[in-house]
C-alpha cells in the first residue's frame, strides 16, 4: 500500500502521463478538422473550408453534428470536395460517417479530381481500394464506423484502419504515384468517368486530415479530443511539480535516517 507521502506524486505523475498521451495528437502535422457543427469550416489547422456539392433535387444540411445528405441524383450524386494548398502524396484522412446502402460501388474518397475512377469505394459492404486489387473490412448500412486512410510516399504504401483497430484491414504497396499528388479532394461523389457510384443517402460526423502517414499505434488515438494550446504548459508544470514532490520526499527520508543514526 502506498504511504500518504507518495500519493501526491503519483497523481501528479498520471496527470502528466494522461496530458502527454493526449498531445501526441497534436504533436502529428494535423492540418484538418472539420466537425460540422452547423459550418463546413476547418476548426483546426491550415486547410480551407469544405465545400458541398449538390445535385438538383437533393437535400443537404447540418442535424446534431452530422452533415447530412438524401435522394442523391444525378449523374455524380451529392459529397463533399476540398481544394488543397499544394498536393499532397503523404497524408492520412480520417473519417467517421455512415451510408445508406452498400450494394455495388459507393465512392468513398476521391484523389483525382473526379477525372479517374481510382479511389476508396465500399463494395457490397466491403472496402475496396481500386484499381489495386485489395479490399478489407466491413462497412454495414445505417450503421457508424470510423476509416483512416495512410499513403507513405517514401514507401509507396497506403493502409486502411478501421474503428480504431492498429491492423489494417488493407494494405496497397508498389503504388507509384497512385493516389498522390493530390490537389483536390472529393467525398461520396462519384468521378466523371463512371455514372451511378455514389451513395444515395449518408451522414458525416468528423473529418480530419493530416500531413503526415500515421503509424499503426497513432491510429486508435486519431480522433482523440483536440488539446488546448495551453495544455503543453499545464503538462510541463506537472512535471516540474511531480519531481519537486519526489524531491522533497527523498530530502525528508534522507533527514529521518541521518537522525536515526
Amino acid at each position: 500500500m502506498l504511504r500518504k507521502s507518495a500519493l501526491p506524486a503519483v497523481l501528479v505523475f498520471k496527470l502528466a502521463f494522461w496530458f502527454s498521451t493526449t498531445l501526441t495528437v497534436a504533436q502529428v502535422p494535423l492540418i484538418g478538422v472539420y466537425e460540422f457543427n452547423n459550418s463546413y469550416d476547418n476548426s483546426y489547422g491550415t486547410l480551407p473550408s469544405l465545400q458541398p456539392i449538390r445535385s438538383p433535387g437533393d437535400t443537404i444540411g447540418f442535424d446534431s453534428g452530422w452533415w447530412v445528405w438524401n435522394g442523391a441524383t444525378g449523374r455524380d450524386g451529392t459529397g463533399l470536395s476540398l481544394s488543397l494548398p499544394s498536393p499532397l502524396s503523404t497524408y492520412s484522412i480520417g473519417m467517421r460517417f455512415q451510408l445508406s446502402d452498400t450494394d455495388y460501388y459507393r465512392k468513398i474518397i476521391d484523389f483525382s479530381g473526379l477525372i479517374s475512377d481510382y479511389g476508396l469505394y465500399d463494395y457490397y459492404g466491403v472496402f475496396r481500394l481500386y484499381d489495386t486489387r485489395k479490399s478489407g473490412g466491413s462497412i454495414s448500412p445505417n450503421t457508424p464506423v470510423t476509416i483512416v486512410f495512410t499513403r507513405d510516399d517514401s514507401t509507396k504504401t497506403a493502409n486502411l484502419y478501421v474503428n480504431g483497430d492498429p491492423a489494417p484491414v488493407l494494405t496497397a504497396t508498389d503504388l507509384g504515384s497512385l493516389f498522390a499528388e493530390t490537389s483536390v479532394l472529393h467525398f461520396f461523389v462519384d468521378d466523371s468517368t463512371t455514372s451511378g457510384e455514389y451513395s444515395p443517402a449518408g451522414q458525416i460526423d468528423e473529418l480530419r486530415i493530416w500531413n503526415a502517414a500515421l503509424s499503426s499505434s497513432q491510429v486508435p488515438n486519431a480522433f482523440a479530443p483536440i488539446p488546448e494550446p495551453r495544455l503543453g504548459g499545464l503538462v510541463t508544470a506537472a512535471a516540474i511539480l511531480g519531481l519537486a514532490v519526489t524531491r522533497r520526499m527523498l530530502r525528508h527520508r534522507t533527514s529521518s535516517t541521518t537522525s536515526a543514526s
